[in-house]
């Protein structure tokens, strides 16, 4: 592998907003002790260790915990990067309507701190009482991102562009979610105790074994498409709030195996739909529209669609 160009940044010649502020391609850009900003900076191709570095950086040894830093990445345009290190305050704030944050495709290794914030631009309108489509994911923009493995305890993604972002066995207690794009992504075997997603597109996403809460808010929620599995053969439960959660669009519907949905609060009678494979246990009262789609396949011919292409408000992964 061709190796990058350093670059150190600290307080003293820390990046500011300037159009200047572009790195080009396959930089290692090193933040020192302090506060740094690498707000309105592009990044392609590039790896950024984060915390004073005592050996060789690609090691990832780091000083202790009292010399990580904040990074500003307000406005910021990053793509295929690498965020190695702990990042106690990391700020991806859009800097205006015009100057959004762009994180594409990039990942975040050892990557540990408390909130975080990746706001939006375009405000959700409080309280959330049913879907916003033209609100949805109109923040900072950090689809196929991935969070594999992190600590985001308590990290405002609200209205944040997450599409495709892999969340696996991550922990996101006390996430707040609200109105974010969460289509196609990976909860698989994470942590969504606590953790607000109300009003938030979760099409076709995977929560398979994902720990939830009580306190878990889907409320509102687009959950068209959405994966409820445990493969282990064994029940596994979920708990949380689903008062106006939209469990089906047209042929579409939230897919379940071995799942145990009777801790759940807020649903009411034929409000749940969803496909299986194996069995689901529903709270005591609530109608469920099941319908064995394996068995389906086997015993009708494929319906004609009736939907115009393009027609569909949701878009492609909705």
């Amino acid at each position: 592998m061709e190796k990058p160009e350093s670059l150190k940044l600290n307080p003293v010649n820390a990046v500011r907003p300037k159009p200047q502020a572009e790195y080009g391609a396959k930089k290692l850009i090193i933040l020192e002790t302090g506060d740094a900003s690498l707000a309105g900076a592009t990044l392609n191709q590039s790896y950024v260790l984060g915390g004073h570095i005592d050996r060789d950086p690609m090691n990832t040894s780091f000083a202790p915990e009292t010399e990580h830093i904040d990074v500003l990445l307000s406005g910021a345009h990053i793509d295929g990067s690498t965020f190695i290190g702990h990042y106690p305050g990391l700020n991806a704030d859009a800097l205006d309507d015009h100057h959004p944050t762009v994180i594409h495709n990039s990942r975040f290794i050892r990557l540990e701190g408390q909130g975080y914030r990746f706001q939006t631009v375009v405000p959700i309108n409080q309280p959330v009482t049913k879907i916003q489509p033209k609100a949805i994911g109109k923040g900072a923009n950090l689809s196929r991102a991935n969070f594999r493995q992190a600590d985001l305890t308590g990290t405002d993604f609200t209205g944040c562009n997450l599409e495709s972002t892999n969340f696996t066995a991550a922990n996101l207690t006390g996430c707040n979610f609200t109105g974010a794009n969460l289509a196609k992504c990976s909860f698989n075997g994470a942590n969504l105790s606590g953790a607000t997603l109300v009003g938030a597109s979760l099409a076709k996403t995977d929560f398979s074994s994902t720990v939830t809460s009580a306190e878990t808010d889907f409320s509102h929620a687009y959950m068209a498409g959405a994966r409820f599995y445990c493969l282990r053969g064994e029940k596994f439960a979920y708990l949380g709030m689903f008062r106006g959660t939209i469990f089906a669009h047209g042929e579409k519907r939230i897919d379940v195996a071995n799942a145990d949905f009777s801790q759940v609060s807020g649903l009411v009678n034929g409000q749940f739909a969803c496909y299986y494979k194996s069995d689901v246990i529903l709270p005591a009262g609530v109608e469920c529209l099941s319908t064995n789609r394996f068995m389906e396949a086997r015993e009708t011919q494929p319906k004609v669609a009736q939907t115009t292409p393009g027609t569909d408000a949701w878009g492609e992964g909705f």
